[in-house]
């Protein structure tokens, strides 16, 4: 999992991340809340709205305008080959548009994300989440819906 440290470029006016090689894009929505809370002592937490990107290898999110509230939190990624565990919350109907999992990667570190959507994108949470389960199972990592 990294803060601030993915690359990036400016493509026709929008930030964009710079693929890997052979990266095949499966999901992009803007705009998300995106919340990430990293467990241990002392708890980080980072906030802001921006876009979300789902590639057969990433899971990047892109501030589109960064908060100096926050540290200037401009984007977050997280290998998929380096999730051990994925647990997605159920679905409360009070939290019915925010896609919430539990994630441990292979070396120890445990993160809650959340992602926001707006009412009239919940098609769209519904298929990012699709993805993502599908994207996980297919590496072989463990994703509790």
């Amino acid at each position: 999992m990294y803060i601030n440290s993915l690359e990036t470029r400016y493509k026709e006016h929008e930030r964009s991340p710079i693929p890997l090689e052979g990266e095949s894009y499966f999901y992009r929505h803007q705009p998300v809340k995106f919340r990430v809370e990293v467990e241990g002592t002392p708890k980080k937490q980072y906030s802001e709205t921006g876009k979300i990107f789902l590639t057969d290898k990433r899971l990047m999110f892109i501030a589109q305008i960064p908060s100096s509230i926050d540290g200037n939190f401009e984007t977050f990624h997280v290998m998929l080959d380096d999730v051990n565990s994925s647990i997605i919350s159920s679905h409360r109907i009070f939290k019915r548009n925010t896609f919430t999992v539990r994630i441990t990667l292979r070396n120890g570190e445990v993160f809650i994300m959340s992602l926001g959507y707006q009412r009239k994108d919940l098609e769209a949470k519904k298929i990012f989440r699709d993805y993502y389960g599908m994207l996980l199972v297919r590496k072989g990592q463990s994703c509790v819906m």
